[in-house]
């Protein structure tokens, strides 16, 4: 056995696709997924090979194909979906991270979107109407135990679409129609969060798609927009090759680039980070030089 031989990971086979080295990244998730046992995941990687030995035979016989960049986009796309669901099958019941921690949690308790959010408008509703009472005839202790219920529930919301597995499109769904038919504005942000948290840790084009909409939308408060822009740029840095190789997200990033409104608020994003560093700088400062 050779030591020195790196071993397989998410990661590695993330770098050998970035390299463009799609035969060893494939040779590397069959590994993986006889390593661990997840032969449901057989037939995908079969499909993801025979796509690529197919485009490869016609590029050798120097057929001139149009269309080659959007296929070959295709497979390397379906290869890093591929990728990243055999990492989360291998680890989800093992990882001690708070992620996956939470994510079996959420799963344990079997919660729906649809199921928090028709918590969250009977909770809401019960708390408007407990403060809508004169305050002399408020019960403070009633009306704390239901902000409580509130926020844990808002909590849950976040957790849920947090954890939110790629391949669960109904419950994403169900998320962007709870955020426009029934969130209220703090709901909202906690939601942009929560995508883009999600994004940040795994590349899904529906959410960073989600992320352009809240931004676009003229009904959007300011702060849900720049929330929604943050959320962009965070998963274009995290992801480049992966946004690089998407028509659509790259169409839409163009338009940002010729709109002078996105263009003042990336300048008011990037002073704002700015400012946060120098505070915190000036906070290490006054902490670790100027007090002791």
């Amino acid at each position: 056995m050779n030591q020195n031989k790196p071993r397989i990971s998410h990661l590695t086979i993330e770098q050998s696709i970035k390299a463009r080295r799609i035969n060893e990244a494939l040779d590397a998730l069959a590994q993986l997924i006889a390593e661990n046992s997840l032969e449901m995941f057989s037939s995908q990687l079969d499909n993801c090979r025979t796509a690529y030995s197919y485009l490869t035979r016609y590029l050798c016989q120097g057929v001139n194909d149009p269309q080659q960049k959007r296929v070959y986009a295709g497979i390397v796309n379906d290869i890093y979906r591929l990728n990243d669901m055999v990492n989360d099958a291998r680890v989800e019941d093992k990882s001690g991270s708070q992620y996956f921690n939470t994510r079996r949690l959420m799963k344990y308790q079997n919660l729906s979107i649809r199921q928090l959010t028709d918590t969250y408008v009977e909770v809401y509703s019960q708390l408007t109407q407990l403060l809508s009472a004169p305050e002399p005839e408020r019960d403070g202790n009633a009306c704390m135990q239901t902000a409580q219920h509130l926020w844990r529930t808002s909590d849950n919301i976040f957790n849920c679409v947090w954890t939110l597995p790629t391949n669960d499109i109904e419950t994403f769904n169900d998320t962007v129609w709870l955020y426009h038919d029934f969130a209220d504005e703090p709901l909202r942000r906690m939601i942009l969060g929560a995508v883009t948290l999600s994004v940040l840790r795994c590349f899904d084009k529906r959410r960073i798609e989600f992320l352009f909409d809240v931004y676009a939308d003229p009904s959007s408060s300011d702060g849900a927009a720049i929330q929604a822009l943050v959320g962009i740029f965070v998963a274009a840095f995290r992801h480049t090759d992966r946004f690089n190789l998407s028509t659509s997200i790259g169409n839409r990033m163009k338009q940002l680039a010729d709109s002078p409104n996105a263009i003042n608020d990336i300048k008011r994003i990037i002073i704002q980070f700015m400012k946060s560093a120098d505070a915190e700088r000036l906070n290490h400062r006054f902490n670790d030089e100027l007090l002791p």
